[in-house]
């Protein structure tokens, strides 16, 4: 839901200044193509269902829909919203909606949020209304216990729940109201505990059942689960006593697991470089004083999605596909800061797409060919170009670039200098160590260099050394 009220508030500030005019056809042409394409990269369909967007002011392209998205007249919008709430945002609870006869009804719950002028803030230009579908919603409900899940509303009328069979029922009697209790807590209510917590800017809540007798087998596996502990506990001490051996192998995966997370966080932290965000901010501000709006939205929606990548919740290791869509992201970045003057090309084969690599190895590479390599050299064409494919034996990746280039000599130390951990910089060393714990040692980096020429930097993983790791 946060996600919804998020890509309302995005669209809003787009939208404000397009719905602001009528405009020429060919003018009112440029905007639908420019409302398209910020539709299709700030949607998120895993979330939203569908979007709709009024305009007060009539637009020849009123009326242009796809199984995504609908732009329609201020008069197409739901009758029964009262008047006085379309000055607001806020969410509806459980209703249908019909969207055409291609697409047909859906039940579902809506955040509204009205388009308001940048020059009247009372003025109002449109409405933009984002669709979740309560089946969705419903098999979110049905990932655990299928008849323990609910979402409710202040009074506590159910709006979903993971069978569908109680939507529109009281869950808690007629005298009971989610609004006079704190936002989260616990209930005891015919032979069960509810167990709530308030969904953030909505006045709706998710509540969790569990009957006495659940209550009673929980608290017999808890028992069942300490004795385990116990025992497990046990044996360790044991294995204490008798295994020397063992103890030092415990040692050393230990060791070797604490030094990943520490590679991991040193990564993560030293990717979001303070002076990277102030150029791209500083960027956007200008855009914005000279009243670039739209290149200003579609730079925030940038940055927005790049941070989204560096702090996504994951294990530290991804896809190769979801590395590349992170180096992109820092890649359009950088193409708009420094006015595109170098070329970004991928030639990443198919089957290479799925293998596994530590998260932020490719973008400290492409960071280096950029501010060391080509970014301040004479040449008037630049480019960098990175490659995966694979063979029989193992997978290649090269980062590629026509810059200024250095000594072989020089370019042979980089992987070995511990030195660079303690620069500003996001050290080479420190990748290079990251892959050499995650692969057990089973890669091979070089990096050949001429001056004048270019540099390249070649990984080699041997599949069949690495296969679970890196297949």
């Amino acid at each position: 839901m946060e996600r919804a009220s998020f890509e309302a508030e995005v669209l809003e500030r787009t939208l404000s200044s397009v719905f602001e005019q009528e405009g020429s056809r060919q003018e009112q042409y440029e905007e639908y193509q420019e409302i398209k394409k910020i539709l299709s990269g700030t949607l998120d369909q895993k979330v939203i269902s569908y979007c709709r967007i009024y305009s007060s002011v009539p637009k020849i392209y009123s009326g242009q829909f796809t199984s995504n998205w609908l732009i329609a007249d201020m008069d197409k919008a739901d009758h029964a919203l009262p008047e006085h709430e379309r000055q607001y945002s806020f969410w509806k609870d459980t209703h249908e909606e019909d969207y055409s006869i291609m697409i047909g009804k859906r039940r579902v719950i809506t955040y509204y949020r009205p388009i308001r002028s940048r020059s009247d803030y009372e003025k109002q230009n449109g409405i933009i209304a984002m669709d979740i579908n309560i089946s969705d919603i419903e098999g979110m409900l049905s990932s655990g216990d299928k008849k323990a899940m609910y979402l409710v509303n202040e009074q506590g009328i159910v709006l979903a729940d993971a069978g569908g069979r109680e939507m529109g029922e009281k869950l808690l009697g007629d005298a009971f109201h989610f609004g006079q209790h704190e936002n989260e807590g616990e209930i005891r209510w015919d032979h069960a505990v509810f167990i709530y917590s308030q969904l953030k800017n909505t006045n709706w809540y998710l509540v969790g059942k569990i009957e006495n007798s659940k209550i009673y087998l929980m608290n017999k596996k808890i028992f069942i689960a300490v004795s385990l502990f116990v025992i497990i506990l046990l044996c360790i001490v044991l294995s204490l006593l008798f295994g020397i051996k063992n103890i030092q192998l415990k040692y050393r995966v230990s060791k070797v697991s604490l030094a990943a997370a520490q590679y991991q966080m040193q990564a993560m932290q030293a990717q979001i470089k303070p002076h990277f965000i102030y150029n791209i901010l500083d960027i956007i501000k200008w855009m914005v004083l000279d009243e670039r709006i739209n290149d200003s939205a579609r730079m925030l929606n940038e940055l927005s999605h790049f941070l989204h990548l560096s702090f996504g919740k994951d294990s530290g290791i991804v896809k190769m596909s979801e590395e590349m869509e992170h180096l992109s992201a820092y890649v359009k970045l950088m193409q708009e800061r420094y006015e595109n003057k170098f070329e970004f090309i991928t030639e990443i084969e198919k089957d290479t797409q799925d293998c596994l690599i530590p998260k932020f190895t490719l973008q400290p590479f492409v960071e280096n060919a950029l501010l060391h390599g080509i970014l301040y050299c004479d040449k008037q064409e630049k480019r960098v170009m990175v490659r995966s494919w694979k063979d029989e034996s193992a997978w290649y990746i090269e980062i590629e670039d026509n810059g200024k280039g250095m000594p072989q000599s020089a370019a042979d130390r980089i992987c070995e200098e511990k030195s660079d951990l303690h620069k500003n910089s996001y050290g080479i060393y420190n990748v290079c160590e990251r892959l050499r714990i995650f692969t057990n040692d089973k890669c091979r980096i070089r990096i050949i260099s001429r001056e004048g020429v270019g540099t390249c930097v070649c990984m080699e993983f041997r599949l069949k050394s690495v296969k679970s790791d890196f297949n």
